[in-house]
């Protein structure tokens, strides 16, 4: 087995007079597997390129370090594998049925959950969090009982925005408020890196050691340790309780499964946590433990409180102060856990299940699943039969689900969506009849799959094949409606993307986003429609004008008048050669109406002339790369747009990266 880090809990005595004036510290890193930290890390996998680094080399020496001083949880779970409903159960102690946050943007936790944090300002703490994704936004409710919620993420714009935030800043903002606090005012305080979680880009100074995935966890420990040098500078360590743990695994291929929130195997669900504990602390545990037994991260919140001497904290999970010292094993217990994306979005039955306490994981599906997993930790053989009907219905039976939820799932605006969905995430659950599907979620992982990696790899023509391919498949899903009208807007065919949504609200009549956005989308085309006769009556007034020409030409382009938007981009360009920005809508145009060729002679009129936009160099990369095929032949165009700082797309990075390895040959995009 490899060496697994998990939920330690300091005990300190618990009839302490005044509690100690120590700094809580919780880091959390998104998305690490159990089994990918420490010195047996699991080597390269299928999934990446060789690792550079020796053999028996730890991406997480910090937190090994933490586990050598303090105790480690071996078979720690998270009940819930996507980032804001596990972060809701790592702060409440409450599993999702009751804290209400059943998944990432639809729902928010419950205001009759007590917080973590809300128990320590009570207690007299300062209490702050630095948070690195769009998920962990305040509102979706985790913000109670912090003094400062600092949320504020860099946005990355293109086809869909992302927001969110590299490791060293959000540490940077952490200690920036420590700073602001007396030395005798203790902080409660959260940090949570992004930096495990997709997209991979981790810093050269560790993809050069490890593996993309396992190089983004070695850049988290790393700034996870700078954040403990600057408490032990600062005087505050010695004194200080810490917890290191991640919400949730991720698949890597296992079960089908690329990324994480679909499936709920103990490649999602099993999770690293350490506790430790400074030498003015005064708590009491056993340094270097291992711990097994069933521990959870809805035991993190009752284990800190009582650890910290803050009295009791109500939650579904168990103080595990006792087993901190080594006094006594944790009892044995059942742990439930639970999927509902498969539902939210891909209209299957949600997922609920078990692991006993004969460490046998029972999964509820139309095909119900039973792992031993003792003899089979991966989960490979499905022991279920029939002759276990009886005893699966009684333990399903035992299962708290709460489903269909109770509360009503939130309104999300446009860019809060578009930002959720460029993580990979994507649920409307106002559509959704929830808890009715006999579908399987296995025979929706392809879909799942898709959506979240594999167009990673696809061009943006070849990504709409794939899509049209899977509705034929298995009908309109509303993640791939929604999916299919990204990538039309993308391509710049707006009139299909709107025709999509309208056919989609038509399948789906309950789903008020769907319809929301096809109005929206279609208002702004009748702008479009006033604006350009508006121009074009001003044009015929003064054929001098000076931006006339060139603003019709671009509010017909989004019109998708081609014939006409490209004859005065045409023309303007004659008299304008130095406009780089038309000369790349002109591009984006003649691509569209499939004259990728057309468009990159075009490009080549200025792009080869010194002080041209790096935008231009972007432009024939991805149609060289993506549109073309001819990956070799992008490679100059790709790393100019790189060296001026433009944006590239998954598939260029991965052009580039492939091309970084000289043994390999650049791959062509892969066939949908």
């Amino acid at each position: 087995m490899p060496w697994l880090v998990l939920p330690f809990l300091l005990a300190i005595a618990c009839n302490a007079p005044t509690p100690p004036a120590s700094d809580v510290v919780i880091v959390t890193w998104d998305t690490v597997r159990a089994d990918h930290v420490g010195p047996a890390a699991a080597p390269e996998r299928p999934y990446a390129a060789p690792s550079a680094a020796p053999a028996g080399a730890s991406p997480t020496p910090r937190l090994d370090a933490l586990a050598r001083e303090g105790v480690a949880f071996l078979e720690a779970r998270t009940p819930v594998p996507i980032t804001l409903p596990a972060h809701a159960s790592l702060l409440t102690g409450l599993y999702p049925h009751h804290h209400g946050a059943r998944d990432n943007g639809q729902f928010r936790v419950a205001e009759s959950a007590p917080t973590l944090a809300a128990h320590f300002r009570d207690s007299g703490y300062a209490t702050g969090a630095f948070v690195s994704s769009a998920v962990l936004a305040r509102g979706f409710g985790l913000d109670r009982g912090f003094d400062v919620y600092d949320d504020a993420l860099t946005v990355e714009t293109g086809n869909r925005t992302v927001a969110s935030r590299r490791a060293d800043q959000t540490v940077s903002a952490a200690l920036g408020w420590l700073e602001t606090l007396p030395d005798d005012r203790p902080a409660f305080l959260w940090v949570h890196l992004f930096a495990p979680h997709r997209p991979w880009r981790a810093p050269d100074a560790f993809t050069d050691r490890f593996d993309p995935y396992r190089a983004e966890i070695a850049f988290a420990d790393a700034e996870t340790g700078r954040l403990l040098d600057a408490l032990s500078t600062a005087g505050r360590l010695d004194s200080a309780l810490v917890v290191v743990t991640s919400d949730h695994g991720e698949g890597l291929g296992e079960h089908g499964e690329g990324t994480h929130s679909y499936f709920a195997y103990d490649s999602t669900l099993r999770v690293p946590l350490v506790f430790w504990a400074g030498p003015d602390a005064e708590v009491a545990f056993e340094p270097g433990a291992r711990v097994a037994g069933p521990a959870a991260l809805v035991d993190v919140a009752p284990t800190l409180a009582t650890a910290a001497g803050v009295g009791s904290f109500p939650a579904d999970g168990r103080s595990l102060a006792d087993a901190l010292g080594g006094e006594a094993p944790i009892p044995l217990r059942a742990l439930p856990f639970e999927s509902v994306v498969p539902a939210l979005d891909y209209a299957t039955a949600p997922i609920f299940g078990v692991v006993d306490v004969d460490g046998e994981a029972w999964i509820d599906a139309p095909r119900r699943e039973r792992y031993d997993l003792s003899r089979d930790p991966a989960q490979r053989q499905n022991r279920y039969r029939a002759s276990d009907t009886d005893a699966a219905d009684a333990i399903f039976g035992s299962i708290e689900r709460a489903w269909p939820p109770a509360a009503a799932p939130i309104a999300l605006d446009d860019a809060t969506r578009s930002q959720l969905e460029a993580l990979g995430y994507a649920s409307d659950a106002e559509a959704v009849t929830l808890g009715t599907s006999d579908i399987d979620p296995k025979d929706r992982i392809a879909l799942f799959d898709f959506k979240s990696l594999g167009a990673e790899t696809l061009g943006l023509e070849e990504t709409l094949q794939r899509i049209d391919a899977l509705r034929a498949e298995h009908g309109q899903v509303l993640a791939l409606e929604r999916f299919r009208t990204d990538t039309l807007l993308a391509l710049g065919r707006r009139r299909e993307a709107i025709e999509t949504l309208e056919e989609a609200v038509r399948t789906h009549p309950g789903s008020t986003a769907l319809e929301r956005r096809a109005n929206a989308l279609q208002r702004e085309r009748d702008e479009k429609r006033a604006l350009a006769d508006t121009i074009a009556a001003a044009l015929e007034r003064d054929p001098d004008h000076p931006t006339a020409r060139r603003d019709l030409a671009l509010t017909l382009h989004q019109l998708e008048d081609w014939s006409e938007a490209r004859s005065l981009y045409e023309d303007w360009l004659d008299r304008h050669p130095e406009d780089d920005a038309s000369r790349a809508n002109l591009a984006r145009l003649l691509a569209s109406t499939g004259a990728p060729e057309t468009a990159l002679a075009s490009l080549a009129e200025r792009r080869f002339q010194p002080g041209h936009a790096v935008e231009l160099d972007c432009l024939a990369g991805r149609l060289l790369a993506e549109t073309l095929e001819r990956a070799p032949e992008a490679l100059a165009a790709l790393r100019s747009c790189e060296a001026g700082g433009g944006r590239l797309t998954a598939r260029g990075r991965a052009v580039l990266a492939e091309a970084a390895d000289t043994s390999a040959p650049v791959p062509a995009a892969p066939a949908p």
